[in-house]
């Protein structure tokens, strides 16, 4: 509020001047020195210039400075104001008096080089009204990062507001540079809009394409290029955090450069459930353009099925036939015995798999442990163990009787094979032949079991025999033999 009844509204306008390079003498006064060279940063002003009390036709100019320590000696700090030098305080304030004018220009200068970019320019209006509406109107628009095209008709109105003021309040307008970068925004959203050809570049290695992973978090992380304001980036409809770059490296998946330049980055962690996913990442532009692509990869956290069963067996034979079963939503399966790799399935990976084998082990006498491994293609395993006893056979067992050709004159010789348990030590043969006849051996006495010198002699044609009785004799004392075991159908094995 201002003497003589009189009402000003004094704005302050902060011009932004692009600094020019000064060259001064040091503390010491031994060289030049370049601002450049001078950390400048702690210059700044903490209380912006403005206008104070008015009297006798003058008003007070007055602000503060924070001066840092560098600025001294010969590089003290000064201020020009409408061309009066002005020496601030050593706290950094200063005050100084001018007669009315529409405009007060205030430079600072280190030595005697002008530092631009805190040079300030104040405007008074007797009448500020008008300026206030535009300031008010400017003030309103979205901020540039979330300025949009459905916006143009507030920008419009501000703009037609700024451009009904006068010359000297416009000069008043404290935040024209806003308005200045709104009208560019909006003028590149509407050309990028009626772009037919327009896509943005969208890179991304995670997670990598046509991946398979056990687990369910998934976190997707990638680049946008191409696009000057982004509005947003989905991943399968959710929005993905975003983050400006002045400058990126991006690289692909052999770790070669592709990109430099601005970016956007995004990342977002999902949750995903097992299945085949094709997660849709979609880039969308203030303008109202977007594009996108599916990136395909499986998400499996479940481990494969396996069932084992042994088929049934003689307890004392010495292998064993397994069917295993294996199962999985996947179509990839390895499956191990021990370290031993022992069968694979790989198919088509989508599709869920379901195989049964048959596999033989060989067993020894007693307990035989064999552990299986199954792996699926995102490498969740189930192991399951499996354990077959093998009891010592015991009974009586002749493998076969074979035909043995000797210089004897009766050729026709015969012995047992494959003996194991038998209750006595001696045996006679009985051969059958093809038209059904017993053919007795020729001696009544029994052959010694554990003899190869002797062979039992039969008056028969080894071709003319289907198989063999034989029976199982003990001797004792007095050479007297007593048949303890009578076996049937024992094969006979013939060479010609």
């Amino acid at each position: 509020m201002l003497s003589n009844r009189r009402s000003f509204s004094i704005i302050l306008v902060i011009l932004m001047i692009f600094s020019s390079m000064g060259v001064f003498a040091d503390n010491n006064g031994k060289g030049k020195v370049s601002m450049e060279d001078m950390d400048l940063s702690g210059l700044k002003w903490v209380e912006e210039p403005s206008f104070g009390e008015f009297k006798n036709k003058k008003f007070e100019v007055h602000g503060k400075l924070e001066i840092p320590k560098e600025c001294k000696g010969t590089t003290i700090v000064k201020l020009e104001v409408n061309g009066f030098n002005v020496v601030p305080m050593k706290d950094g304030s200063f005050s100084k008096s001018i007669f009315i004018n529409s405009e007060v220009y205030i430079k600072v200068f280190v030595g005697k080089d002008e530092v631009k970019d805190l040079a300030k320019t104040l405007v008074y209006l007797e009448d500020s009204t008008n300026v206030d509406k535009v300031i008010a109107m400017i003030d309103a628009l979205p901020d540039m990062e979330d300025l949009k095209l459905s916006d143009k008709e507030s920008v419009e109105e501000a703009r037609l507001a700024y451009e009904n003021l006068t010359d000297l309040e416009k000069k008043a307008v404290t935040n024209l540079d806003k308005l200045i970068a709104a009208l560019e925004k909006i003028e590149h959203l509407e050309e990028e809009a009626q772009d037919k050809y327009f896509f943005p570049t969208i890179y991304m290695n995670v997670p990598e394409p046509m991946g398979i992973f056990n687990y369910s978090n998934i976190h997707f992380e990638g680049y946008v290029t191409n696009v000057k304001y982004l509005d947003k980036i989905l991943v399968d409809n959710n929005e993905a955090d975003l983050e400006y770059l002045e400058y990126a490296e991006v690289k692909n998946l052999a770790g070669n450069i592709v990109y430099r330049g601005s970016a956007y980055k995004f990342n977002i962690t999902l949750e995903l459930e097992d299945k085949a996913h094709a997660i849709y990442v979609e880039a969308i532009s203030q303008s109202g353009q977007r594009g996108g692509f599916a990136r395909r990869f499986w998400v499996d956290t479940t481990a494969p099925e396996l069932n084992i069963t042994v088929k049934d067996r003689e307890v004392t034979s010495d292998t064993a036939e397994l069917e295993i079963n294996m199962k999985d939503m996947f179509g990839y399966l390895r499956l191990y015995e021990f370290d031993s790799h022992i069968y694979l399935y790989d198919r088509n990976y989508s599709y869920p798999v379901d195989e049964t084998m048959t596999w033989s082990v060989s067993l020894d006498i007693g307990e035989n442990v064999f552990p299986y491994t199954l792996v699926d293609g995102a490498g969740n395993k189930t192991t399951k163990e499996i354990t077959i006893i093998r009891e010592e056979d015991n009974q009586p067992y002749i493998e076969k009787v074979i035909y043995q050709k000797t210089n004897h004159p009766n050729p026709h010789q015969y012995s047992l094979y494959g003996v194991k348990n038998l209750p006595g030590d001696h045996y006679r043969l009985y051969a059958k032949t093809k038209t059904g006849e017993v053919i007795e051996p020729e001696f009544t006495t029994a052959t010694p079991i554990t003899s190869w010198a002797r062979w039992t002699t039969l008056k028969v044609a080894p071709e003319d025999i289907v198989n063999f009785d034989v029976g199982i004799y003990t001797k004792d004392k007095y050479n007297k033999y007593t048949e303890v075991l009578k076996m049937t159908n024992i094969p006979f094995y013939y060479d010609n």
